[in-house]
C-alpha cells in the first residue's frame, strides 16, 4: 500500500453575486398556474400550503373544486404562501412564463457546488491548454472521416478525450475528486425577475452590425420568433429568475490533502500543477481567466458600438483590479460558448472545428459566438450573466452582517414553516415507504429482484462507479430470467429500461439487451 498522508484543508468563504445569475431547474413557470398577479407583479404560491391552509379551514369542497384559476385558492386559503419576485429593472413585469431557478424543499434558492465545481474545472482546463502548445494536443481532438468528412465524434464529446488526459478517463481516477465543493444557499429574498434579451450580429450592407434579436418562444402565435430588431424594445426576449448583484451566502471548498499527498493514484504522469492546492493558488488562475474574458469582451462590445455592456465589463475588470484578494468566476446559464468551453480555442483549431459541427457553424463569414445574452437595467440591456466573486471569510466588507446571514437566524414564524415542511416530507417518506412494502408483497420473489434494482437507481447511482455496477447488475439479471414467467419478465423488462435510460445508454442499445424478455 502507498504511504499516503494528509489531511482535509477546509476555506470558508463568501459567494457575491456580481451580475445575475441564473442556476435552471429546466422547468418553466407559469402564470395561473405557479404564480399569480399581486398589485401587478408576480408572486410565486407554494401550493403545498395553500392546500394545506384550505384543508385546515372551514372552506366547503365545493367551494375549493370551483376555483378555476390559482388566485382562487390563494383567496380560499386567507394568506398568501410563497413569495414576491420583484423585477431587477424596477419596472412592473407579469409575463405568462418564466424561467424557474434552483430552490431547496423550503423555496430557498441555491448555487449547486457541482455548478460553481464545473465552473472551475472549465478554467483550469482552459488555462492548462493555453500553456501547452497545439502540437502537443493536437492528436487528442476530433477529426474528419477520410469518407464522407464527418467528425470522429459528437459535438457533446468533442473535447472527451483531450479532457480525460488533463483530469482522468473515469470518475475514479478523476483529478478533481480532490476538490470538494459545497452548495451556496440563499435566501427568496435575494430572487429577482430579469428581462433578458439577445444581441445578436448580423450583416447590414455587407457590414457587421448589433441588432437585438426577437425571441418569442413562448407565444406560438408569433410567426417571426426570431426577427431581428434595431431597436431592443421591439425585440421581445424571455424572463427569468435569478438572484440579484450584491446577494451574499456562504460556501466551502475542501482540498482533501489524502488524495493530494500522491497523486498517482490519478495516472501515471500526473501534472502535479493542475489542480491549484490553495485558494491563493486558484484565486491567481481563476482571476487571469477572468480579466482575458472580460478583455474579450469588452473589445466585443466596443467594436460594435454597444457602450452600457461594454461600460459594465470594465466595471467587472476594474473589480479585479481594485480588490485582487477575491476570485472571479462566471458561471451557469446565459455564460454564452465562451463561458461554458472556457475559449481556449485557437484561431485554426476553432475554425476546423466550425467546419465538423453545425453547432459552431452559424452564419458563413460571421465571427462566432456572434450572440450575447445580456438583461435589462438601467432602462438597457447591458448585464451580462453570471459573474460571481468568492472572497476569504474575514475579507468580507460587512463581516458582521454576512456572519449573521450565514447562521440564518430564524424568526418564530420561519422556525414553524420549516417544522411544518419537515413533518410534510416525513409523513409523504412514511406513505412511500408503506405503499412499496405493499406493492412488493404482491408481487412474485423474480419481480421483487426487478423491484430492488429500480430502487437503487432511484437512490441515485448514475455517474460513479455505482452506476456501473447497477448496469452489471441489471445486465446479469436480464440473461438470468429466460424461464421467467412472462408477467415476471415485463416487470422485469420495465424496470430495466428505466435504468437504462437513466444510466445514459442510447434506446437502440438497451432496446437490444431487452430484447429477449416479454414485451408488455
Amino acid at each position: 500500500m502507498r504511504n499516503m498522508k494528509g489531511k482535509t484543508e477546509s476555506v470558508q468563504l463568501g459567494l457575491e453575486v456580481l451580475t445575475p445569475v441564473q442556476a435552471g431547474s429546466g422547468a418553466n413557470l407559469s402564470k395561473n398556474l405557479d404564480y399569480i398577479d399581486h398589485a401587478g407583479k408576480v408572486f410565486v404560491v407554494d401550493q403545498e400550503r395553500t392546500f394545506e391552509a384550505i384543508a385546515a379551514g372551514e372552506a366547503a369542497l365545493d367551494s375549493v373544486l370551483s376555483g378555476s384559476k390559482l388566485d382562487d385558492l390563494v383567496k380560499l386559503a386567507g394568506q398568501r404562501f410563497g413569495y414576491a419576485l420583484p423585477p431587477l429593472s424596477g419596472q412592473g413585469a407579469l409575463p405568462d412564463q418564466f424561467r424557474e431557478h434552483l430552490k431547496d424543499a423550503f423555496l430557498n434558492p441555491y448555487i449547486p457546488g457541482t455548478a460553481l465545481k464545473g465552473a472551475i474545472r472549465t478554467v483550469l482546463f482552459a488555462t492548462a491548454l493555453r500553456n501547452f502548445p497545439e502540437t502537443s494536443y493536437q492528436s487528442d481532438l476530433p477529426h474528419g472521416d477520410a469518407r464522407n468528412n464527418k467528425p470522429s465524434t459528437s459535438a457533446k464529446m468533442a473535447a472527451k478525450k483531450l479532457a480525460d488526459n488533463l483530469f482522468g478517463k473515469d470518475p475514479n481516477n478523476d483529478l478533481f475528486r480532490a476538490l470538494h465543493v459545497g452548495d451556496a444557499l440563499f435566501k427568496t429574498e435575494d430572487f429577482r425577475l430579469a428581462d433578458i434579451r439577445w444581441m445578436n450580429l448580423v450583416k447590414v450592407g455587407g457590414k457587421e452590425e448589433g441588432r437585438w434579436r426577437r425571441i418569442s418562444i413562448f407565444d406560438p402565435k408569433d410567426e417571426k420568433p426570431f426577427k431581428n430588431q434595431k431597436e431592443w424594445k421591439d425585440a421581445s426576449g424571455i424572463y427569468a429568475e435569478t438572484l440579484a448583484p450584491q446577494a451574499l451566502a456562504p460556501v466551502t471548498l475542501q482540498w482533501d490533502g489524502f488524495l493530494l499527498s500522491d497523486l498517482n493514484w490519478h495516472c501515471e504522469h500526473p501534472l502535479p500543477n493542475l489542480l491549484p492546492k490553495s485558494f491563493d493558488e486558484l484565486r491567481a488562475r481563476l482571476n487571469e481567466h477572468a480579466q482575458r474574458r472580460l478583455q474579450d469582451e469588452i473589445a466585443f462590445y466596443q467594436h460594435y458600438g454597444q457602450s452600457e455592456p461594454q461600460g459594465e465589463c470594465e466595471r467587472l475588470l476594474g473589480l479585479i483590479k481594485s480588490e485582487p484578494s477575491a476570485a472571479y468566476l462566471q458561471l451557469s446559464w446565459g455564460s454564452g460558448w465562451k463561458g461554458m468551453t472556457g475559449d481556449w480555442m485557437g484561431d485554426g483549431i476553432k475554425e476546423a472545428m466550425r467546419g465538423f459541427y453545425r453547432e459552431m457553424r452559424g452564419r458563413d463569414g460571421m465571427p462566432f459566438p456572434k450572440t450575447r445574452r445580456l438583461v435589462v437595467a438601467n432602462n438597457h440591456p447591458c448585464l451580462p450573466l453570471g459573474w460571481i466573486r468568492l472572497l476569504k471569510w474575514e475579507d468580507c466588507v460587512e463581516l458582521d452582517t454576512f456572519r449573521a446571514r450565514s447562521q440564518r437566524d430564524q424568526t418564530p414564524a420561519e422556525q414553524l414553516r420549516k417544522e411544518e415542511a419537515r413533518r410534510r416530507a416525513d409523513a409523504r417518506a412514511a406513505r412511500e415507504a408503506a405503499d412499496r412494502e405493499k406493492r412488493l408483497a404482491a408481487l412474485s420473489a423474480n419481480a421483487r429482484r426487478a423491484e430492488d434494482l429500480e430502487a437503487k437507481m432511484t437512490a441515485g447511482n448514475k455517474g460513479s462507479g455505482k452506476g456501473n455496477q447497477l448496469f452489471q447488475l441489471t445486465n446479469e439479471l436480464i440473461k438470468s430470467a429466460g424461464d421467467w414467467p412472462a408477467d415476471d419478465q415485463q416487470v422485469l423488462r420495465a424496470a430495466a429500461m428505466a435504468i437504462f435510460e437513466h444510466l445514459g445508454l442510447k434506446k437502440e442499445d438497451y432496446k437490444k439487451l431487452v430484447r429477449h424478455l416479454a414485451p408488455p
